[in-house]
């Protein structure tokens, strides 16, 4: 059975289940559902070749989730300033937005005309000069080997990442990993260690904001 008929299936003993009263039963039909509609959409991803890009910006919906921003649980939309429609994805500590809808739950429509505009957030910064980004392979075996176990006086996290030492400049290494994911081959710009740091790809652009670093 495929995918779509096991969904199929599951959505007509859920509807069932309502209508006989069966609550319960119908939630967690709802949740599996909804695991269902994930695999078909990163199947989908992955027939179009961007696959890593889906999961790393559902990683970014993940966060809000986690951090309980409704408002960023989904994608949403802002527009351009030459009218067209950018697809974004927020988490409150990064942000990206593409040129083209990314196969993402968006959301909820009680949200809609509230979306936050990131035209005044997400921009090269005046002044800016291109650094160098770490190679995706490069930041990945990092956060593997850098992790900071929870403690009674520390939380259980990733030390920060000295992304340029110039500037002093420390972000979180997931966080940019999820940017570089979502933004293949993007290229990043910065001013001094407190503003975001602004990348940009042929898919569309993105933010980065910076962390202090551990003493």
């Amino acid at each position: 059975m495929t995918t779509e008929k096991l969904y199929d299936a599951i959505k007509s003993w859920r509807d069932f289940c309502n209508a006989e009263g069966m609550t319960s039963t119908a939630f967690e039909m709802n949740k599996v559902m909804e695991q269902l509609e994930a695999d078909m959409r990163l199947a989908e991803a992955k027939k179009s070749g961007t696959k890593s890009i889906v999961t790393a910006a559902n990683r970014i919906i993940k966060n809000a989730q986690t951090w309980e921003k409704p408002i960023f649980e989904g994608v949403f939309t802002n527009q351009n300033k030459d009218g067209s429609t950018l697809y974004c994805v927020c988490d409150g500590c990064v942000a990206v937005r593409f040129k083209d809808r990314p196969p993402l739950p968006e959301i909820d429509s009680k949200y809609h005309g509230q979306e936050m505009n990131l035209d005044g957030i997400v921009k090269k910064p005046d002044g800016g000069k291109e650094i160098d980004i770490p190679d995706i392979g490069e930041l990945k075996v990092y956060i593997k080997t850098h992790k900071i176990k929870q403690t009674k006086t520390t939380n259980a996290g990733l030390k920060p990442y000295l992304l340029n030492e110039e500037i002093g400049l420390w972000v979180n290494p997931q966080y940019l990993l999820n940017v570089m994911e979502c933004l293949p081959g993007c290229k990043a710009y910065a001013t001094n260690a407190v503003s975001g740091v602004y990348m940009e790809g042929k898919n569309g652009d993105g933010l980065v904001l910076p962390v202090r670093k551990n003493k």
